[in-house]
């Protein structure tokens, strides 16, 4: 069941929203006390073979920057990772979001995020999903040091033959050594009900 939140302001059309969670969207499972660490098991992520874990922020030399949320970020060096959330696709706008970060030294590199309808996550690739959307981040684009704010959107309309399909984003690096990014969140405008359109008229 959604949860809607409605405003009453006069002449402004308001479009309801609903929110889920990512599970473990800012990295800060498993806690690490400094440094980074490669991890077998990322709770909430499936990711790929290489090295890939989490990453405490600032990194002097290497990351001097702080997490965007929290204290870790994600880093990998090897080809992908992906999560598949509990929502399904339904009428409306559905959007990934993530913070890409470009480390300060020569071992950055770029990725792609992407967002899917349907299939498997396994092994930090979706596999049998429709692809809904593709965002490439180009870390030789911006500063050393830094996060950038991405996102990857679909509308679906009615009608639309992925609807009630569960829905996937998935990281693949692209060039480079090492992505890294933080702050995974999804966000839906949902198409109001017949009767939820009533209220917002009244």
């Amino acid at each position: 069941m959604k949860r809607f939140v409605f405003a009453a302001l006069v002449g402004v059309s308001v479009m309801p929203t609903a929110f889920a969670q990512v599970i473990n969207p800012s990295f800060e499972d498993p806690f690490l006390a400094s440094g980074f660490g490669a991890v077998a098991t990322l709770p909430g992520w499936s990711r790929s073979a290489g090295d890939a874990g989490v990453w405490v922020l600032p990194a002097s030399g290497f990351f001097n920057a702080s997490a965007p949320h929290g204290r870790q970020i994600f880093y990998s060096n090897g080809p992908s990772v992906a999560q598949q959330i509990a929502n399904t696709l339904t009428e409306g706008t559905h959007t990934f979001f993530a913070q890409a970060g470009r480390r300060g030294d020569a071992f950055a590199g770029s990725f792609s995020m992407r967002m899917y309808a349907g299939g498997t996550v396994a092994n930090g690739v979706v596999t049998g999903g429709t692809l809904l959307g593709t965002t490439n981040f180009n870390h030789t684009t911006v500063s050393a040091n830094t996060f950038t704010p991405i996102s990857v959107s679909y509308t679906a309309a009615a009608g639309d033959p992925l609807l009630g399909q569960l829905l996937s984003v998935e990281f693949v690096r692209t060039s480079g050594t090492q992505i890294n990014f933080d702050a995974v969140t999804y966000n839906d405008q949902v198409v109001p009900e017949p009767a939820t359109l009533t209220l917002l008229a009244l």
